[in-house]
Parts: structure tokens; C-alpha cells; sequence
């Protein structure tokens, strides 16, 4: 969301990598895990975004759609990590972090939609993690 960040750190996720390089296995293999993990929570966190009323915009222009901070939420990953991204579309929806931290000085109260889904959706995430980094240690083979 914006430039704030939140995450959820897995612990032992760099040594399972080390280890991984040094038995052979190819570490892209994480990004699809890291990516799958990080799409259930994307599409747990679209679900529970905030979608505004119709709005009528003041002077020249259109009305604004509702439902375009909703539609941006992706997931995305490296091998490091999976990653969900809120506020990009085909422009920025530079309100994004605001909606989801608050803006106390503003009477703006933060509605952390995406940070909840990961937390609500973190027995399923972890449970699919486990079962993914499970069969890419199974398919080393020994010498």
C-alpha cells in the first residue's frame, strides 16, 4: 500500500534457502510458493478493501469510480518472499495508504483491510507454504 509497509516475517526462510542452493534446487522453485501464499491473502484483502459511494467530482472532469483501490490489489513475488501490492493501477491511487494506515491529523481512521487479511488468512497461507517448500525438499535426490 503506498510507500508504508506491512510484512510478516518467516523465520528460517533464508537458511531453508542456503541449504536448498546447496543440495541443487533450483530457488525459483519458491517464487511460484512465495507467489501462491501471497494470492490468498491478495484475494482475501480485495475482498474486506473499503469501496467508496458513487463520487461526483467538483469542477471539470468525470465522476470517479468506486471500487478502484479494490481492483488494484495484486500479488506478486520474488524468491525471497511473496508480496501484496495495493494502489497501482493505470494511474496511482496515491489515497491508498491513507485508506489502509489513517490519517490522524485528518479525522481519517486507518482501516488496515490488508494487513487483517494476512493475519486472517495466515492458518491457510501457512499450511500451503508448508505442503509447497515440503515437496521441493522432497525432490532433491541424493548422491
Amino acid at each position: 500500500m503506498a510507500d508504508a509497509r506491512v510484512g510478516i516475517r518467516v523465520q528460517g526462510a533464508a537458511r531453508l534457502r542456503r541449504t536448498l542452493r546447496k543440495a541443487g534446487v533450483d530457488i525459483k522453485q519458491l517464487r511460484a510458493v512465495n507467489r501462491d501464499a501471497a494470492q490468498i491473502v491478495a484475494t482475501a484483502a480485495a475482498a474486506a478493501a473499503p469501496v467508496g459511494g458513487p463520487y461526483r467530482s467538483r469542477g471539470r472532469g468525470r465522476p470517479r469510480k468506486p471500487g478502484r483501490l479494490k481492483a488494484s490489489i495484486r500479488a506478486t513475488a520474488t524468491n525471497r518472499a511473496g508480496v501484496v501490492k495495493g494502489g497501482y493501477g493505470g494511474t496511482r491511487l496515491r489515497y491508498a495508504g491513507v485508506i489502509h494506515y489513517g490519517w490522524p491529523a485528518r479525522n481519517i481512521r486507518a482501516q488496515p483491510f490488508a494487513a487483517d487479511a494476512a493475519i486472517r488468512t495466515e492458518p491457510v497461507w501457512t499450511k500451503e507454504y508448508e505442503r509447497k517448500v515440503h515437496e521441493v525438499i522432497n525432490s532433491v535426490k541424493g548422491k
